[in-house]
């Protein structure tokens, strides 16, 4: 194999490696902050809950109960969903992950064995580079995956949270 051949199979590799590091320490990150911020409205939400609670009936300041309890229903409804959602993004993503795995160990031992294959010059580089080629889809379908149901329920999560401060902060003003 000449050296021309073995240089572009090193900066393939390489690069392969680079830009998977990349793409985890991204998605890594992406996926903690989200998880946080949903955590986070969840907890707003019971903490709000909780300290409304009590004064229901006792406080002066609520002028329209019936406005306070769709709130606090708004707000209840908001942390089930929370929790629900994190529970599914959890065994989702769990999903995910192995078939993510099971996908690039496919790639990376197709590129392996064609790389073997041109080392000892029993294929050329165009076959080298086509043979890659058509094993890398299988791994780019998996992580292009896009689930719906994530956009529909935040913004059902957005809009009982926020319905719920509304109803809270309009039961105490006087009409």
């Amino acid at each position: 194999m000449d050296e021309n051949a073995q240089s572009i199979i090193n900066i393939m590799f390489d690069s392969q490696t680079k830009i998977r590091e990349m793409i985890f320490k991204t998605q890594k990150e992406n996926l903690h902050q989200r998880r946080a911020f949903l955590l986070s409205i969840g907890t707003v939400s019971s903490a709000i809950i909780g300290f409304t609670l009590p004064t229901i009936g006792s406080s002066p300041l609520i002028r329209h109960s019936y406005i306070l309890y769709g709130g606090l229903f708004c707000l209840l409804l908001n942390v089930f969903i929370t929790f629900a959602l994190l529970a599914y993004i959890y065994s989702v993503e769990s999903k995910k992950l192995e078939q993510v795995q099971t996908a690039y160990e496919g790639f990376t031992g197709k590129t392996s064995e064609l790389a073997s294959q041109l080392k000892s010059n029993q294929i050329t580089i165009d076959t080298f580079i086509k043979g890659c080629a058509n094993s890398a889809p299988q791994f780019s379908k998996i992580s292009k995956a896009t689930n719906y149901i994530h956009i529909i329920v935040n913004i059902i999560i957005f809009a009982s949270f926020f319905s719920g401060l509304v109803c809270i902060t309009l039961s105490l003003i006087p009409w």
